[in-house]
């Protein structure tokens, strides 16, 4: 939208249910006003332009700074939300490859389709015979999975599929089956950067259980 506006003179007007669906921060706020558009408030019953009267200005930007805790509380809860679910050992996002969800138990499970692929994944690079880009050809060659060298390296990565969440720097158990063994990893921890792993997590010989 912000780009919108600066291609399309023409168009001054923009129109938005109420305050807290339109702005992310103050800076969009600055900068709509900077480009003299003229915005529809039609559930707050508000029009705000430069010709709008002293008090509607007033009562917008107390507006905007509500809509900003507004969304800045929403952000906090979510993020609580989050770290409560990695604390009870459950994964708080969308499940890494080798895992689906369980919509029924609202938790996450071994994929039995890609499971193999994510064992594979492991069992291929702790070899020492792949960099990432090799690991990409040859996947895709067994697998059909067309994997992004960056993707691939987030997952040779992610604690999680060690059997541990990382909240606020403490590692924390997971509650579900593994789709990887632990071997995988205690075959060349040298492979994983210790920088982007925790190095308990490197050193331990049963962070992954056997699938």
């Amino acid at each position: 939208m912000l780009a919108f506006f600066p291609r399309n003179p023409g168009c001054r007007v923009l129109i938005v249910e109420k305050t807290d669906r339109l702005y992310r921060n103050f800076k969009d706020c600055v900068t709509l006003e900077d480009l003299d558009v003229e915005i529809h408030l039609p559930k707050e019953g508000q029009v705000i332009s430069k010709d709008s009267k002293s008090q509607s200005k007033l009562m917008h930007g107390i507006q905007v700074v509500m809509a900003r805790n507004y969304i800045e509380n929403l952000k906090e809860e979510v993020r609580k939300g989050m770290r409560e679910k990695a604390e009870q050992g459950i994964y708080p996002s969308r499940p890494p490859i080798g895992y689906q969800n369980n919509k029924l138990e609202r938790t996450i499970e071994v994929d039995p389709r890609k499971a193999p692929m994510a064992r594979r994944m492991f069992d291929l690079y702790a070899s020492g015979h792949h960099s990432l880009a090799s690991l990409r050809r040859a996947i895709s060659d067994e697998f059909g999975f067309n994997l992004g060298k960056g993707y691939i390296d987030r997952v040779l990565k992610n604690p999680f599929l060690q059997g541990r969440i990382l909240v606020g720097g403490k590692a924390i158990p997971r509650h579900s089956h593994s789709a990887c063994s632990g071997g995988m990893f205690r075959a060349s921890p040298g492979r994983f950067p210790v920088a982007t792993i925790s190095p308990d997590t490197i050193a331990t010989n049963s962070l992954i259980g056997d699938c």
